[in-house]
């Protein structure tokens, strides 16, 4: 079943795992800021959240994750909660958001 996920370039988290890499890989788009925290300031570019995308990507498929895995994410810091949902739903993963400070 893991297998036939990975080969399916048909399915969902492929095409958001594409997506985001295609902006993030854009000459004009790499350090263009794809989120801004509006507490903190803080900014994150299309390269970061690229990168990071992949990351969790790879790190839920190394851990067995199949397209529906259901994963319970708390995180309190925004910036750091978009990188790991979209990896997570790139990687086919079905992301419950729970509040960190519950």
């Amino acid at each position: 079943m893991l297998e036939l996920y990975r080969n399916n370039e048909e399915t969902m988290p492929s095409k958001i795992a594409a997506l985001v890499g295609a902006r993030a890989q854009s000459s004009g788009d790499a350090g263009r800021p794809a989120y801004i925290d509006a507490q903190s300031g803080a900014v994150l570019s299309w390269g970061d959240i690229g990168k990071a995308v992949a990351l969790w990507r790879q790190a839920a498929r190394d851990a067995g994750f199949v397209s529906g895995t259901p994963v319970a994410l708390a995180v309190s810091e925004p910036l750091a909660f978009i990188s790991a949902y979209l990896g997570l739903l790139a990687a086919g993963a079905s992301g419950l958001t729970l509040d960190p400070f519950a």
